[in-house]
């Protein structure tokens, strides 16, 4: 998209040149038009410089012209529009034509037609209502050149001029029903470029994009200011010019977003919690800013876009799971073009190369933890690598879980920190106290002795090399700790802005700790408080208090309770597959959970603190700041896995297998309607009708298409073997109500669930603990998790199981897909073994212990006084 912001004016030659290479893109490869004279106004010489490549807007048609647009877009690999004869009078009636705010007018003199560059497709004709945006043109009059997935078009035809879409925003203006559908389009992202009046300060400029481009979240924005002009009055002889590049927005066509992995999707900070993002649906119902008290005319020249098919993500700030950047996209498949198998081969490509990438020795390691975290590793870092390397650790590198649960911790003292630590563990709070001293465990107190063992057990290895620390760890399955945005969003800014820059500079750190703080004592007794800041809301609505850490321009922070889920940060293609986990996992993205989960329904233990108190969780929800570990759970094998027990893939039987009881919340005045094991349950046993992909290929070897076609969900019975076995955590009307609704089946042993190709694994109360036993099996393993583990980065979904949400249209296609595809077939034991492996390398005690290890060096490092001067500096 091209537009500036100022009124027109005649340039000189010399200021046209300027201000043309101030405006072109870098290495767009885009063939730049000779200017037509100073007569023409500026805005007129841009528009006919930069043809737009443009992406149809679904605004003011009917329904039968929506679904053209939508077909027309789905099927071509990307469609352009322009149109000719463009005259300056036109451009200066511009805002006079209609009465839509920023919605604009198309200021061509010839009658709209369009033009499908994919010559095999008939062209698909759309609306002529004047009131509709348009950019329109023969394609015969038009050259394009495609480079990687970004199309431009580079020079009309003779004779002919080129115009684009121009529009308006009042001042005050509400954002409109236009924009509210371009948030929801289901078309791709923009490239962009904007010519801005000095007006604006460069700080200004993200939040005026915001305004102006809901429903697209800014990642990256590249400013570069010439010095063209020193007079204000003259306004467009100071530009500057902002690259814009957003997320993708095309969950409805075949091409895939771009993927974010485990290994660079930073997943454990809450999406907005830290910078200035933009959520479309929160600013529909803000009133636009204005950075002056002069009214500010918005000239949108044209809407120039590419359908981006495929991307990849390079994320260079560690706590944020949105891609900075879109690149390449893959050519179109065959036989391979189901969107499963799209998924499968994007998650395999990226896993491989983290996995290749790997360091190696000790200073590599060392180089690559500088330069993923700006600060030196922790004291005794060598001696963790040299425990991981002994225990033949699959991983060295990908620890940035640990990063971004202690991040918000340098904001504060060590003092601080210990002294936290202290009062939450002098007081009743349902927490195992785990006392270090001189390298050594001397208390270990609080929760269930199997925990306390199995918690100690897992440090005895490597507890001489950490410090003197008291360590509080959660002994509830529900997460503990969850802070305001804005102090969360102040902890983080002075951590990285100012405390863990600071420990940057030090070049020659010392690798030891320092002497016992004085405000410790020996640990060998309690020391009693008589006060505590945890609030107990256990059976109560717990989403207010868990969506507090969420930016207010989140989803799920809006005032208005109606907004719907940003899907399309995690839902690839009609009906919804995962492509992004931890997306998915952010509740910022999505309010339906309030309704639809049970955790935010009636939990079983909610035991809150709003303060940053270093509490130790086995899981946690995106939005709360508990410190992720190892569960010692997985650590004493409470749910063990026989081999004998197992059977061989052909063996077993081709169902979709889960027994389990209604945990997940308490369920009270029929709660339990909207408790997500329940709502799970009831989807897959429905009788209702499904959705699924079936190949509409002509003939074999030709282009693929995968087609939405409604079934009987009665066809796929067979397929499903879902039930539960137990109902409790109810009241008693409420556990009778579920057990006339659902058909409840007998228990089984845990062994039974081998016989079954497809194991379901879904959250209960928090994590569920048999997620690894079934890695371990030789059956395929689908899970549904909200809650986060520490092993995000360390599992890869369509690697190693097949992620599910919540919503549940593609909880079908994902099984019929693996059972019934021939590509499918394939696929599916190849991932169990994939899965099975990789738990072999990964989910051993011994990489608990060293995960866990690497943590308490970190946190050993933030409650030492000295922290600023300590760490491993030896290169």
């Amino acid at each position: 998209m091209n537009g500036f912001i100022g009124p027109p004016r005649e340039l000189s030659a010399t200021e046209k040149s300027e201000l043309l290479d101030a405006a072109t893109p870098s290495g767009s490869g885009k063939e730049v038009l000779e200017l037509s004279g100073p007569s023409e106004p500026v805005a007129h010489e841009l528009a006919e410089t930069f043809a737009p490549v443009a992406y149809e807007l679904m605004n003011h048609g009917t329904a039968d012209e929506r679904s053209t647009i939508q077909n027309h877009g789905a099927r071509s690999k990307y469609t352009i529009f322009v149109s000719t004869n463009m005259s300056s009078q036109s451009w200066t009636s511009i805002g006079t034509s209609t009465d839509i705010p920023c919605v604009g007018t198309t200021i061509c003199s010839q009658k709209p037609k369009t033009v499908n560059l994919d010559r095999s497709l008939p062209p698909t004709p759309i609306s002529e209502s004047p009131q509709i945006p348009r950019v329109i043109s023969d394609f015969s009059e038009v050259v394009t050149t495609r480079k990687g997935s970004e199309a431009f078009v580079e020079r009309p035809a003779a004779g002919k001029s080129v115009c684009g879409i121009m529009g308006r925003v009042p001042s005050h203006t509400r954002l409109n029903a236009w924009q509210r559908e371009l948030a929801h389009s289901s078309y791709a992202s923009m490239y962009m470029e904007f010519v801005i009046s000095p007006g604006l300060s460069e700080a200004e400029i993200p939040g005026l994009l915001k305004d102006q481009m809901p429903g697209f979240v800014l990642t990256q924005v590249v400013i570069k200011s010439p010095a063209l002009g020193r007079d204000y009055e003259e306004l467009l002889r100071h530009v500057t010019t902002v690259k814009v590049k957003t997320n993708p927005k095309n969950p409805n066509t075949s091409a895939l977003p771009p993927l974010l992995t485990p290994g660079n999707e930073r997943p454990m900070i809450p999406r907005s919690s830290f910078e200035i993002r933009t959520y479309a649906r929160s600013n529909l119902r803000r009133t636009m800013r204005r950075p002056q008290a002069a009214t500010f005319l918005v000239l949108c020249v044209f809407v120039g876009t590419t359908l981006y098919l495929l991307g990849t993500s390079r994320p260079s700030a560690p706590i944020d799971i949105t891609p900075p950047e879109l690149t390449t996209a893959l050519p179109p498949s065959t036989d391979a073009s189901h969107p499963i198998r799209q998924l499968i081969t994007r998650s395999e490509n990226a896993f491989n190369e983290v996995i290749n990438r790997q360091s190696d020795t000790l200073e590599k390691a060392v180089a690559e933890y500088r330069r993923r975290y700006q600060i030196p590793p922790p004291p005794n870092f060598d001696k963790w690598y040299e425990f991981a390397k002994a225990r033949n650790v699959a991983l060295i590198d990908e620890y940035d879980t640990i990063y971004n649960s202690l991040l918000p911790f340098w904001a504060l003292q060590p003092s601080v920190i210990r002294g936290r630590a202290r009062e939450a563990l002098g007081f009743d709070n349902a927490l195992l106290g785990v006392i270090i001293r001189d390298g050594k465990v001397v208390s270990a107190a609080g929760g269930s002795e199997w925990q306390q063992k199995s918690t100690v057990g897992m440090v005895k290895d490597f507890v001489q090399y950490l410090p003197d620390m008291d360590l509080p760890f959660n002994i509830h399955d529900e997460p503990r700790v969850v802070v305001p945005h804005d102090d969360l969003s102040r902890l983080v800014t002075t951590a990285k802005d100012v405390a863990m820059p600071a420990a940057f500079q030090n070049k020659m750190p010392k690798n030891s700790w320092s002497a016992r703080a004085a405000d410790m004592d020996d640990g060998t007794r309690p020391n009693e408080v008589k006060f505590t800041r945890f609030n107990v809301f256990a059976h109560q609505p717990t989403w207010t208090n868990s969506r507090m850490s969420c930016s207010p321009e989140s989803p799920a922070r809006t005032l208005d309770e109606s907004i719907q889920d940003d899907s399309s940060a995690f839902a690839f293609s009609q009906l919804g597959f995962i492509f992004n986990k931890t997306a998915f996992s952010d509740i910022c993205l999505s309010p339906s959970l309030k309704e639809r989960y049970g955790f935010f329904n009636r939990p079983n233990a909610f035991n809150i603190v709003h303060d940053l108190f270093p509490v130790f969780s086995q899981s946690k929800i995106s939005s709360f700041q508990d410190i992720l570990y190892p569960s010692p759970w997985y650590w004493s094998n409470k749910v063990a896995y026989d081999q004998s027990d197992d059977y061989p893939w052909d063996s077993k039987k081709d169902k979709l297998y889960w027994r389990g009881s209604t945990t997940g919340g308490f369920s009270r005045n029929g709660g339990w309607r909207r408790q997500h094991r329940q709502l799970f349950v009831e989807k897959i046993n429905a009788l209702d009708n499904t959705m699924v992909l079936e190949n509409q290929s002509p003939e074999p070897g030709s282009f693929v298409e995968w087609k939405l076609k409604e079934r009987p969900r009665t066809d796929f019975k067979d397929l499903m073997d879902v039930h539960f076995a137990h109902v409790g955590q109810c009241d008693a009307g409420d556990c009778d109500a579920q057990k006339e609704f659902f058909e409840i089946a007998k228990p089984d042993k845990q062994h039974d669930a081998w016989r079954y190709k497809y194991l379901l694994d879904i959250d209960g109360n928090a994590f569920s603990g048999r997620f690894y036993a079934f890695l371990k099996s030789m059956s395929l393993v689908y899970k549904m998790a909200v809650f986060r583990e520490w092993h995000e980065e360390w599992l890869w979904p369509w690697v190693h199981y097949i992620p599910l949400g919540l919503k549940g249209d593609e909880y079908v296609e994902s099984v019929r897909y693996f059972n019934s595809e021939p590509d499918g077939k394939i696929q599916a034991p190849k991932l169990a073994i994939q899965g099975r492996e990789w738990a072999g390398k990964v989910l051993r005690n011994e990489d608990f212990e060293v995960w866990l290890f690497r943590l308490l060096i970190e946190y050993g490092r933030l409650v030492d006084d000295d922290r600023q001067n300590i760490g491993y500096g030896n290169v």
